[in-house]
């Protein structure tokens, strides 16, 4: 069963027109806010962009909620009818992204000194606009490319907690990092030869710590990462056992038993 954990719902779905729109189709899209890991703006219309952009299939959704395909795909498609999301297809699912979500927003204040408030849009009319641009997925990929570099790596998905992190690396004006999606891949690729139990957790710590000790750049992670080799292969060859025939023959003095043959 997935980590439980805390997400945002904004109050302004419980209304009478939602209820109606929604319907059956609550739980769906209720899993669709609690995967949601970043924001995108897009002609003043805020996108949840849910997994990275990751494509998902159905029975992933179905699986989850407990409940059959067939009601997942219907549910989903009520979604879709009336606006709530738009989906693209993708050779192994659909990548998904909700409408006017609010799930990172923090509160503004307005002009007066109030909190600004955000209407919900009238989601009940049913969307002109069905499907995911290619430049949505252009604004995606390096979330997507992440994405598939864990999965090859390390066979299986990341947590969302990790998408979520990763795409603050990437994205937030308060991360440093030069080349962020280099950096990462690094990391991933490194954390393979430690074959750790929890990928998602283990990447989180390093990309943290190199954050942490200012290496900004991929030059300068891969000259830390030689260092920390360098170290590592002095600590094992210090504490392994003396090949004296190899040091005999390094210093030029030939063992008895080969004087003699």
């Amino acid at each position: 069963m997935p980590d439980s954990f805390f997400f945002p719902v904004y109050s302004g779905l419980i209304s009478p027109e939602h209820r109606e729109s929604i319907g059956p189709a609550l739980w769906e899209f209720l899993w669709l806010i609690s995967k949601t890991t970043k924001e995108i703006v897009e002609e003043d219309e805020t996108w949840g962009i849910v997994l990275g952009g990751k494509p998902i299939k159905i029975c992933e959704i179905s699986n989850d909620l407990g409940g059959s395909e067939r009601t997942a795909k219907r549910n989903i498609a009520r979604l879709k009818e009336f606006g709530y999301i738009e989906t693209k297809r993708a050779p192994y699912g659909e990548i998904y992204r909700v409408r006017n979500s609010k799930k990172f927003n923090k509160k503004r204040s307005a002009k007066n000194g109030t909190s600004e408030q955000r209407d919900v849009p009238h989601l009940s009319k049913r969307s002109a606009k069905s499907v995911i641009s290619n430049k949505d997925i252009k604004d995606i990929k390096k979330d997507d490319d992440m994405i598939r570099e864990f999965e090859n790596t390390f066979g299986q998905f990341p947590s969302s907690i990790f998408i979520q992190e990763m795409s603050f690396w990437i994205d937030d004006p308060k991360s440093k990092f030069i080349d962020p999606e280099a950096i990462i891949k690094e990391v991933i690729i490194r954390a393979k030869e430690q074959n750790p139990r929890n990928p998602s957790k283990y990447v989180m710590k390093i990309v943290g710590d190199l954050h942490q000790k200012e290496l900004f750049t991929l030059e300068a992670v891969k000259h830390h990462n030689a260092e920390f080799d360098a170290k590592a292969k002095k600590r094992a060859n210090k504490n392994a056992p003396v090949d004296m025939k190899a040091v005999m023959k390094e210093l030029g003095i030939v063992d008895d038993e080969e004087g003699d043959s």
